[in-house]
């Protein structure tokens, strides 16, 4: 069960990559990951207490977490990738900072990815949405993967009006 399991994972990844496009490439895994759970949970392998001596569910639900987490920084790079980057990069620079230091953010730079994120932030919502809805097979799924990414985005926000 073990090799079979291994076989199925490399298959998919094979399949993946043929994908041109990385947030492609992440749904595929996610609506793949997330048939084999269901078809072992019908089987009654796994979750609920059952034996699962390979762990075969265990294993296939690390690597949809895995992807959710990919698929939600891609999501949010495709939509506010300078904000994103601005965020991380000011944080990076702050931790890196000695005592004393002045490394200051360039606030110029900044308000500009505000008042951007400000006129595109509804219309980013609504595609994301719309994107969820309709690349998931699991309706479910996908409205859960829509909530990560949006209290994602909530928090580098959050992080971006907190450095100001």
């Amino acid at each position: 069960l073990e090799r079979l399991r291994s076989a199925v994972c490399h298959l998919m990844l094979r399949v993946a990559h043929l994908y041109p496009a990385t947030k492609q490439h992440i749904m595929f895994l996610i609506n793949n990951y997330d048939m084999v759970l269901t078809v072992l949970k019908e089987a009654g392998v796994g979750g609920d207490g059952t034996p699962d001596r390979c762990n075969t569910s265990g294993t296939f639900e690390d690597l949809l977490a895995v992807q959710k987490s990919a698929f939600v920084e891609a999501e949010l790079a495709g939509h506010f990738g300078p904000f994103v980057s601005f965020v991380k990069n000011a944080e990076a620079t702050q931790q890196a900072a000695r005592p004393g230091q002045n490394n200051a953010i360039n606030l110029a730079e900044a308000k500009s990815l505000m008042q951007d994120f400000a006129n595109r932030w509804k219309g980013a919502i609504e595609f994301m949405h719309k994107d969820a809805v309709t690349n998931f097979g699991n309706l479910q799924r996908g409205i859960e993967i829509l909530q990560r990414t949006l209290s994602q985005l909530l928090i580098y926000y959050t992080r971006m009006a907190g450095a100001e």
